[in-house]
């Protein structure tokens, strides 16, 4: 284990390869070459062994010695590439690996073939031996499932240059029922000044979850399949029976393109609208509305579909008028939950030589608050969340970010002083945009960048389809369901020996 220790020490002295070299002065320069993944094994006898060694071929820097090898760069249609078509080791290859007397390898494998020739216990073994030395217990992600990895598909990290992140409820976390909870009472208020009757409405986050639908038409909130069929029905914060769903929707096939009907739940701002819609669909058929002498305004008879357009004004001017965003500044202790993993991962992925990307709707008051409060405190002494990423870019107008060129300006003071500029550079701070300007300025395209967000439609969607960009997305609230199943996996085995045991 010993040995296994000490290679794994090693690659961590070897990581700093990968990040931006600094001069003496402090000023960052453009980072060397990268080497690939598969230089695994680390030496024992040079412990200090700086990971680019030797440049070969002059000025042209053609080949380059690193501890594990000579590596070429080659042309980018010579790259080797998986089976998934995303490149393994990029534009560099190895020439000659080097040999050395001592070379331990991290899993203790004799050569890359052991991976398949190996069997299962003793790589299991080899690999836990790995995770005991990282202080990592054996039963991680039953004592913190939350904390765990999961995989939904393939993706290559070594393929993505260029790593970037949404704001709200991706980089800062809110609590949802401090934050959607006030936007509640906002909206709550607005209404009352119209006479729309909402006394005794208290906010209840777990009425709804993100995902479902609302039904402008019928004042319901479904849960369809993957089919568009719908599944579960509420009808205010009524639960609907079998019966009442086969009756209001047959076989009918939700289609999110009819937004004239139907209202998804993109993203955890919408709690708040659902919330308050739901409750005040039971006061109108309760017959609660008296303005008007139809029930609706000018004597008109109040529709699902009117009283969903008043629920959405009266919180749309809660976002848009920034009373809400202005209590956030004032006091983000009382709104934003901190979590100190967030600025380690951060750095973690920017010392492993990835560019950082932040895009967000927000303008830079708002943005460069919250994040000084959630992560400076958390980052190295001397350094402030702006070290952190590449380019920034605020009030970048998604979903229109994605499909359009709009305006780029430059922030160039702390209070939010703008100035027009043609294009966007490493490094800088701007409001507007496009992310065709993105992937011009940081020169990565498609696939070369991971974009992270919580909105299904604006940052994991569209980016998707229009920029082939690779998408993750925030599911807070899976946090739960996977803490439910890794506390119920006793009982799911007890059943499973029980039904083996049955006659």
């Amino acid at each position: 284990m010993g040995a296994q220790c000490a290679a794994v020490v090693q690659r961590r002295r070897l990581q700093p390869f990968h990040a931006a070299a600094r001069d003496d002065s402090g000023a960052a320069r453009a980072p060397p070459p990268r080497t690939t993944e598969g230089a695994l094994a680390a030496t024992t006898g040079d412990p200090q062994l700086p990971l680019v060694t030797q440049l070969e071929g002059g000025d042209k820097a053609d080949t380059f010695v690193t501890s594990a090898g000579v590596v070429q760069d080659v042309e980018e249609e010579d790259a080797r590439f998986d089976y998934l078509g995303e490149t393994t080791e990029g534009n560099l290859h190895f020439v000659q690996r080097l040999k050395r007397a001592g070379v331990v390898n991290l899993f203790g494998l004799e050569s890359l073939e052991g991976i398949v020739t190996t069997d299962l216990e003793s790589l299991q073994g080899a690999v836990q031996e790995v995770l005991d030395c990282l202080d990592v217990p054996p039963d991680y992600s039953t004592s913190r499932p939350d904390r765990a990895i999961y995989c939904s598909r393939t993706l290559n990290l070594r393929s993505i240059k260029c790593i970037g992140f949404d704001l709200d409820y991706t980089l800062i976390h809110y609590d949802v029922d401090a934050w959607e909870g006030r936007a509640y009472e906002y909206g709550v208020e607005a209404l009352r000044q119209l006479g729309v009757p909402v006394e005794g409405l208290r906010f209840d986050s777990s009425l709804v979850i993100r995902g479902l639908i609302m039904d402008k038409e019928l004042g319901n909130l479904i849960k369809v399949d993957r089919f568009g069929l719908v599944k579960r029905a509420m009808h205010g914060t009524h639960m609907m029976g079998w019966q009442d769903i086969r009756e209001a929707y047959g076989r009918e096939v939700v289609n999110l393109r009819n937004e004239g009907r139907w209202v998804f739940l993109n993203t955890l701002f919408s709690i708040s609208e659902a919330v308050l819609f739901c409750q005040l669909v039971d006061r109108l058929d309760q017959g609660a509305f008296s303005f008007g002498a139809g029930g609706g305004p000018g004597g008109s008879q109040l529709t699902y579909q009117g009283l969903y357009r008043m629920v959405a004004k009266a919180l749309y001017r809660t976002h848009v008028e920034g009373k809400l965003k202005g209590e956030i500044i004032k006091d983000p202790s009382r709104f934003v939950e901190l979590d100190p993993d967030m600025a380690r991962t951060l750095l973690d992925q920017r010392d492993s030589g990835k560019m950082m990307l932040l895009i967000t709707n927000s303008d830079y008051q708002y943005t460069s608050t919250l994040m000084a409060y959630a992560y400076d405190r958390f980052l190295p002494d001397g350094m402030t969340w702006r070290d952190l990423f590449d380019m920034v870019i605020v009030m970048a107008r998604k979903p229109d970010f994605f499909s359009y060129n709009m305006s780029l300006y430059e922030v160039v003071t702390e209070d939010g002083l703008m100035r027009p500029v043609l294009a966007a550079k490493r490094g800088g701070l701007y409001c507007g945009g496009s992310a065709r300007m993105v992937e011009k300025a940081l020169g990565v395209e498609g696939d070369d960048i991971l974009y992270v967000g919580d909105h299904i439609y604006t940052d994991a969607a569209l980016a998707k389809i229009n920029f082939r960009w690779r998408t993750a997305l925030i599911l807070r609230e899976l946090e739960e369901e996977v803490d439910a199943l890794a506390r119920g996996r006793p009982h799911r085995a007890k059943l499973k020996e029980l039904m083996a045991k049955k006659v």
